[in-house]
């Protein structure tokens, strides 16, 4: 399960993500109004268990 926070108003200039969906694009920004987590408690189902245990371990969204 995924938890959801939202961020408030004044916090969100520090969630800006630049984005372009390629090298010819021009570069985007995104604000976002919330973040996500997932809840110590879930297990996933990975092809590879090294791979989730690495997901979990070295990836903060």
């Amino acid at each position: 399960m995924y938890r959801q926070i939202l961020i408030s108003k004044e916090d969100r200039d520090f969630q800006r993500i630049p984005w372009r969906f390629s090298p010819h694009d021009p570069i985007q920004e995104f604000v976002l109004n919330t973040v996500m987590h997932l809840a110590e408690d879930e297990k996933f189902s990975y092809p590879s268990p090294s791979l989730g245990n690495l997901l979990r371990a070295e990836i903060t969204v």
